[in-house]
Parts: structure tokens; sequence; C-alpha cells
């Protein structure tokens, strides 16, 4: 299932909010319930306060949960607001993807990094090879190196996403007027 963008109605838990997104009968395993809720929380860290549950409000329900959702296909509001409350609600989803990409990816680097600088490993690699250390001081300065470009890259993403986000806004107000 992709990614999709779901609406709250009178929600106003976690708990809720799953069990009417998706088809959860008597023999739902809780544990696969517990993740769906979970993955749900990962992608909008918002709905981890109660005040996160505003009738309206919009949420990513990501692909990965194995719960079968409920038939409840997208409404599109076709007026020039409805087209541009989606375009807002795409924009934070990708907004969201790519935040939840690079905060993978950089725990990825941390780990390599930590690694790559643990002394007995630096010590086992430079036994294994006589290259060993020149290796790992190579392979710790490329990591960094991504680290720094992800970092760059996300803040890019991230400052084109507001930036349409601002111009569906003035189109907000010149509907408005």
């Amino acid at each position: 299932m992709p990614q999709v963008i779901a609406t709250i109605g009178r929600e106003r838990s976690i708990s809720t909010l799953t069990r009417n997104l998706f088809t959860i009968d008597g023999d739902a395993n809780p544990q696969t319930i517990k993740m769906a809720e979970a993955a749900i929380l990962r992608v909008n860290p918002h709905l981890k306060k109660a005040s996160g549950f505003k009738s309206g409000a919009t949420v990513i329900i990501p692909g990965d949960i194995k719960l079968k959702p409920k038939d409840q296909p997208e409404q599109t509001d076709p007026s020039l607001s409805g087209v541009l409350k989606n375009a807002e609600d795409r924009l934070q989803l990708s907004m969201t993807e790519i935040e939840v990409a690079y905060a993978k990816s950089n725990a990825e680097i941390k780990t390599s990094v930590s690694v790559l600088k643990n002394r007995r490993f630096r010590q086992t690699a430079a036994k294994q090879s006589k290259n060993g250390a020149k290796l790992i001081t190579s392979a710790l300065k490329n990591q960094t190196q991504e680290q720094e470009i992800n970092k760059k890259r996300e803040q890019e993403f991230i400052q084109i996403i507001k930036d349409n986000m601002d111009e569906i806004e003035k189109l907000r107000k010149l509907v408005k007027n």
C-alpha cells in the first residue's frame, strides 16, 4: 500500500485513529495494531500529543502497515481552495518523507562512524591489513563528508518545499479576496 493522506475527524487518540483507518476484527494481532500505531506516529510525530488531534488536520498513513485499510476513497474538493489544500497536503507528505529518509540515512552514517572510531575495530583492521588504518581513515572521512552533504541536501529540499507552501498560501489569499 502506498502512503496516503487522511484527515482527522473526531479521533482524539492514536488507537482510535488506527481503528478508524483500518479494518480490525477480533482476530487482529494486538502486536500488529501496536506496530501500525507506531508507524503512524513515526511519520506524524505531532500525534504524540493530544493537541495534534485537531479535526480537519492532515495525517500521513505510511504504506508499510500490515492491516487492511478501510475502503475510504480519498475525497478531494474540486474548487480552487480544495486543489490548493490538496497541493499543500502533498507537499507536507513530501517533506515528511524527506525528513524520514534523511534521518534514517544519518542514523546509518552515525553507526558507521561509531564503528570506524572504535579503538578495537581500528586495531583489528590494522592487524588484518597493512593498509587497514589508511582504509579506516578514508572511510571515516567519506562518511563525514556524506553526512555534511545529506544535511545540505535535506535543507535544500525542505526550503524548496516551504517556498512552494508559501506560494500556495499567497494563492489562497488571492482566492479569498
